[in-house]
């Protein structure tokens, strides 16, 4: 019997054989992480290459667009031509060089910007690192890590674009600015690129809207205040800004003395800089005129419609009397202020006010009560209601028709219809004249008229005399329930004030080139006659009362005025309008958010008050004539003589009367029957 055969006995691996087993997979996994990683760093450079291909490409075109870059400056003059009102655009002077300043200029701007400026090869990984810190710890943004060299890199680019493409842009050619220029070059650079507020690029701009300087005349705070404006050129403006100006000037003057650039007796006086009357004492700031920017941003935005196809610097001479300006801006705020004082729990309502001449020509414009924190013209883009001020336009109307002043109009109580208003004392009566229910401003008398009258006659009234706005065919319309800007008012207003010729406003004299050419220049003609002298004389005389007897009384200036006062439902609105020989004035107050100022809040108040003051301003030196030469027993006879002529009879001609009136019209003009 065979034997049976057993099998081989497997060999148990050594432990040494384990151990190179082992080390053979881990060699193995080393080189192919070693791999992958190798293979993904070559392809990690090469997407970096093409994204910074990608986005440097446009690098050149930004550097020569640099150059290229010039933009237009327009510049707003008052009515004499030299006195300068605003200057819009990027106004930059010549370049300055670091080497020809004060050592303490550039070091004001190190110390607060960038203090390892001269260590750095355009981004400061440590100032990055604790600025990243800090604003983990405070949960935002409340610090940043750029450069100078960073911060002319963005100067470099146009639009305030924030995207990543944007960012790599920046580091990029801060990279290459680092690389092709100086220090000092790279600094003399951002000091001539950066904006210091008040429409100032540059070093050597700042240095003379604010201080009246050539930039090596500046002394240390003045240079501390400049490079202090870097955090928030607008908000931090001397100019607009005084305790927020100089609070930033310590801590830069502070920073200066802790990198060793100032000493404690360099900067000790700074503390005896104060505010006294909202003007900074101690530091010589130049003044720069406030009062005119409502009206100087509307004067940009038209001046850029009448050049628009030319190039280059513009001069724009304005209308504009700036002592009257400055006044009137005065007098609106104090009134305001006098109605809610300071620590009051409400907030101050909006106010608007403009004075033409009897050409049309605006002398002053108050877009506002503060310019700083609403740049909104309430006086020219607002469109408010305008109550009770559109009264007179109904009442012309009717003496179009035929009315007089002193004929009879019915002042009871409306009780059927769906439009029922109400007189605002609650007085009625069977009947009033007319002269006494526009005096009084009564609103069922006025409604009771257009009735009378039609309102579509009041519509071509308000068309013909220039008023701008919707009128619709209802009888709210009598009340004023028309949204219209302010100027457009006055402008109406203007219209009867001057014997019914047509008097449109305009702001601009003429505008010029940089050499002086002429491009636009105003040309004042004989104006249009659009409501009869009669007929204005008449209406004339019914505002006179509404001012020496009824709701205008406060407007009294001491020179004869004729007036009208408006206030809109709720207290929302409260106007007045009136005109003298030479000047006509609108005063709106109101809310932006349309609520009610509160109930007493009419146009007989404080913009009567406002009215009243600024004109007598306005009057200084400038006599002022007779407004009205109506006579009721004249009127008769002419009403008579209407009535002879469209009965076929011959006219009884009105003899002995006086021809005489101040506003220089004749007998023939007095019987215009054209309208």
């Amino acid at each position: 019997m065979a034997k049976k055969k057993t099998p081989p006995k497997k060999k148990t691996p050594t432990k040494s054989k384990k151990k190179t087993t082992a080390k053979s997979k881990k060699v193995g996994l080393k080189r192919t992480l070693f791999r992958w990683v190798t293979v993904a760093t070559i392809w990690g450079c090469i997407a970096l290459f093409i994204v910074l291909a990608w986005y440097g490409k446009d690098l050149p075109r930004i550097a020569k667009g640099v150059e290229n870059k010039h933009d237009r400056i327009i510049r707003v003059y008052a009515h004499d031509g030299t006195t300068e009102l605003a200057a819009y655009g990027h106004l930059r002077g010549p370049n300055v060089r670091v080497e020809d300043l004060p050592q303490h200029i550039p070091n004001a701007f190190i110390a607060i910007e960038d203090r390892r400026f001269y260590s750095h090869f355009g981004i400061d990984m440590i100032g990055l690192t604790r600025a990243m810190v800090t604003n983990v710890r405070a949960g935002g943004i409340v610090q940043g890590g750029s450069t100078i060299t960073q911060q002319l890199a963005k100067n470099l680019f146009f639009t305030p674009e924030r995207t990543l493409k944007r960012k790599i842009q920046e580091a990029m050619l801060s990279l290459w600015i680092e690389w092709k220029y100086s220090k000092e070059e790279i600094l003399s650079a951002y000091m001539n690129h950066v904006y210091f507020g008040a429409g100032a690029y540059g070093l050597d701009s700042a240095a003379k809207i604010y201080f009246n300087k050539n930039p090596q005349d500046l002394g240390i705070k003045e240079a501390a205040m400049l490079a202090g404006l870097m955090q928030a050129p607008s908000r931090l403006s001397p100019l607009h800004n005084p305790k927020g100006a100089i609070q930033r000037m310590r801590v830069v003057l502070n920073a200066m003395e802790e990198e060793g650039y100032a000493t404690r007796e360099m900067i000790a006086d700074a503390r005896n800089i104060v505010i006294e009357n909202g003007q900074i004492q101690g530091m010589d700031i130049v003044s720069r005129s406030k009062e005119a920017h409502y009206f100087t941003d509307w004067i940009f935005r038209q001046a850029n419609i009448f050049a628009s196809d030319i190039e280059g610097d513009l001069k724009v001479v304005t209308t504009l009397f700036p002592s009257l300006q400055k006044a009137v801006t005065q007098i609106a705020k104090q009134e305001i202020d006098r109605s809610v004082p300071e620590g009051s729990d409400q907030t101050p309502p909006q106010i608007a006010a403009v004075i033409l001449n009897e050409h049309g020509a605006i002398r002053a414009m108050v877009g506002g009560y503060d310019y700083e924190k609403s740049q909104f013209n309430r006086a020219t883009d607002a469109r408010r209601q305008a109550g009770s001020a559109f009264k007179p336009f109904v009442y012309l109307a009717a003496i179009e028709q035929g009315w007089r002043p002193d004929d009879m109009i019915s002042n009871e109580r409306i009780t059927s219809g769906r439009y029922r208003p109400s007189n605002h004392d609650g007085f009625y009566s069977p009947e009033a004249t007319l002269r006494e229910a526009l005096s009084n401003s009564y609103n069922v008398s006025a409604v009771h008229l257009t009735k009378e009258v039609g309102i579509r006659h009041v519509i071509d009234v308000a068309d013909r005399i220039g008023i701008d706005a919707e009128v619709r065919e209802e009888l709210s319309t009598a009340l004023g329930t028309v949204d219209i800007s302010l100027l457009d008012l006055v402008g109406g207003y203007a219209t009867i004030g001057q014997d019914g010729r047509l008097v449109t406003p305009y702001g601009i004299e003429r505008i010029e080139t940089k050499e002086g050419e002429v491009l636009y220049e105003y040309k004042r003609t004989s104006p249009s006659r659009v409501i009869a002298f009669n007929h204005a004389d008449a209406i004339t005389s019914m505002m006179r009362d509404v001012v020496e007897f009824g709701t205008g009384q406060r407007a009294q200036t001491g020179f004869p005025i004729a007036g009208k006062t408006g206030t809109t439902q709720d207290y929302r609105d409260a106007l007045f309008i009136g005109f003298s020989s030479t000047y006509t004035m609108g005063v709106w107050i109101g809310r932006d958010d349309n609520t009610s100022l509160g109930r007493g809040s009419y146009g007989g108040v404080i913009p009567a008050t406002v009215f009243k003051r600024s004109m007598q301003e306005a009057h200084r030196g400038v006599p002022a004539r007779s407004i009205s030469s109506y006579n009721p027993a004249e009127a008769q006879q002419f009403k008579s003589i209407l009535n002879d002529i469209f009965s076929g009879r011959s006219p009884r001609w009105i003899g002995g009367g006086s021809n005489n009136n101040d506003n220089g019209s004749d007998s023939e003009e007095r019987f215009d029957l054209n309208q």
